[in-house]
């Protein structure tokens, strides 16, 4: 959740796939502290979030009856530079697994996010044999000519990455092996073609221009269609810009027959 004023996760929603004016699961209600800063969520009457700041870092502490996930955000001049989260998957070596991911920028707009996680004890992460490694997200960001948000694309690491070694380690083999060691980019948000438009025509003046194409486009379908399947009657008269309209009529199209075909 972003506030005016206070440091956040650019692009959050998006991030997570959500499209414009789209609201996942149950709204929550912020509460802030004195500097505008986010202190709690609440779910309902439920305590979902906890945040605690201490200058540039903010800890927070997600709530499901008990702790379930913990998250440090570390801030520098207003800009998100580092995550560090456990959400309670357990490493083989039975120990909290851990996320670390990391921001780019340039001209303080987002170019590169490199996400790297620990594998699990799950038989699926290939358990004793395989041993402990790391696995890695990359989030690639592009913008139009005003600056803005165009989009937003993820590459995942085919092969576990970093053997046995720590977060460092880790980012530096995630960054070296991108992107000729991940598998093909996924497009998660493209603001191109979602982005909600604010100054649009009135729904009347939608037609204006595309009743004339889309009546010349049927008329010319069931022309074609009428090779096949029989007789085809087109109205000698034009269809206006008012709509698929002949003189004081409508076309219509009525089935008349298996031997006649279609008719207008």
């Amino acid at each position: 959740m972003q506030l005016v004023g206070a440091p956040s996760r650019p692009f959050s929603r998006a991030m997570a796939g959500e499209r414009p004016g789209e609201r996942r699961g149950l709204a929550g209600r912020l509460g802030v502290d004195s500097k505008g800063r986010p202190a709690f969520q609440k779910m309902g009457d439920d305590m979902s979030e906890l945040y605690r700041w201490e200058h540039d870092l903010c800890e927070v502490v997600e709530l499901r009856d008990a702790v379930a996930g913990l998250s440090i955000y570390v801030f520098i001049g207003g800009l998100l530079v580092e995550e560090v989260s456990t959400d309670g998957m357990l490493r083989l070596d039975g120990r909290p697994a851990v996320t670390v991911t990391r921001w780019e920028y340039e001209e303080r707009r987002p170019t590169q996010v490199t996400e790297t996680y620990e594998s699990g004890s799950h038989s699926s992460w290939g358990g004793p044999e395989r041993g402990p490694y790391w696995k890695a997200h990359v989030h690639t960001f592009t913008y139009d000519e005003a600056g803005d948000l165009a989009t937003i694309t993820v590459h995942g690491s085919i092969d576990g990455i970093a053997d046995g070694e720590d977060a460092e380690v880790a980012q530096a083999a995630a960054a070296a092996g991108f992107p000729e060691a991940y598998n093909p980019p996924h497009l998660i948000d493209d603001a191109r073609t979602q982005r909600v438009e604010s100054d649009l025509p009135h729904p009347k003046r939608a037609y204006d221009t595309l009743a004339e194409p889309v009546a010349d486009a049927l008329v010319a379908a069931l022309r074609g269609a009428a090779r096949d399947v029989g007789h085809v009657g087109v109205p000698p008269r034009c269809p206006t810009r008012g709509g698929l309209a002949g003189g004081r009529g409508r076309y219509v199209v009525r089935r008349t027959g298996a031997r006649d075909g279609f008719r207008l």
